[in-house]
């Protein structure tokens, strides 16, 4: 039974700590302090939003990555397998949902609405300063662990933790195991490194919420009294504060992550089939 219960814990902290949590964390002001720990969050969020408040904008994120991942692909085949041609759609592909991640935002900070969802739909206007960032944060995403894996590899050689031109050699753990281990470095590093774009992505959307919705906590007030036009605007107006909350939470979540992937991976060798160590994301490809 202990794979079927990590599974949804995994998800849990994925979804629920890594996405949900964090996102209100990104607006929220920096005189409110909700977020700045676990249980006064959780206590605001199921006064505040109910007692499912942790599957938040769960049903609408399951729809956006079935037409991400399978639908739109379908009506857009590629007929080699061109590794470029694969990423060039993935691209055109967020930036063609931009506006999908924006109402999911405005779902997260909000209480809930009595709107339809195509009624809180964002405009032309919104999607065309959205867009950049989107692409930025999906270009961080797949270069990043490029050069993350060199560095892994590097550091497993320097320190003697592997020998790779010796895969049967002393130093080499048990089949996935190192893979696994050495799998750390690449991943925390691409989480890290995604975080700057994600959190100027968060906040400019943030900015776009229309006046009539009721925020699930106190909004940054730079985000209403001067919402910032683009990417540097709304990066220079985060505060220091906020990011370093923002950071504990990206780390906390791959820790505890990495901790459940190993954890089920002694118990059920599959499990990576259903658990990532990556945080999933919108732009996660």
């Amino acid at each position: 039974m202990l794979p079927e219960a990590l599974i949804p814990l995994w998800w849990l902290v994925q979804y629920s700590y890594a996405m949900v949590i964090q996102t209100i964390a990104v607006v929220e002001s920096p005189q409110s302090g909700i977020t700045d720990s676990l249980r006064t969050t959780i206590h605001h969020l199921r006064a505040t939003a109910g007692p499912l408040f942790w599957l938040r904008g769960f049903l609408f994120f399951i729809i956006y990555d079935f037409t991400w991942s399978a639908l739109l692909p379908a009506l857009l085949p590629i007929t080699d397998s061109s590794s470029w041609k694969g990423h060039l759609r993935s691209f055109l592909f967020l930036a063609f949902l931009a506006n999908l991640q924006v109402l999911w935002v405005h779902i997260i900070i909000t209480k809930p609405s009595a709107k339809y969802t195509h009624q809180r739909l964002p405009g032309l206007r919104c999607w065309i300063r959205i867009v950049p960032i989107i692409v930025l944060e999906a270009v961080t995403h797949w270069l990043v662990p490029l050069y993350a894996t060199d560095l892994a590899i590097y550091l497993s050689n320097l320190s003697g933790f592997t020998d790779l031109h010796d895969p049967e050699g002393v130093h080499t753990l048990r089949g996935g195991y190192k893979l696994g281990i050495l799998g750390l470095i690449p991943c925390f590093v691409t989480c890290m490194a995604v975080l700057p774009a994600r959190t100027t992505f968060i906040r400019m959307a943030a900015s776009m919420l229309p006046d009539d919705d009721e925020l699930i906590v106190p909004l940054d007030p730079r985000l209403r009294q001067n919402p910032p036009p683009g990417i540097l605007d709304a990066w220079n107006s985060l505060p220091d504060g906020t990011w370093a909350r923002v950071w504990k939470i990206q780390a906390r979540a791959y820790i505890m992550s990495a901790g459940i992937f190993f954890l089920g991976k002694m118990v059920y060798q599959d499990f990576h089939r259903v658990a990532m160590i990556p945080l999933i994301w919108f732009n996660d490809f």
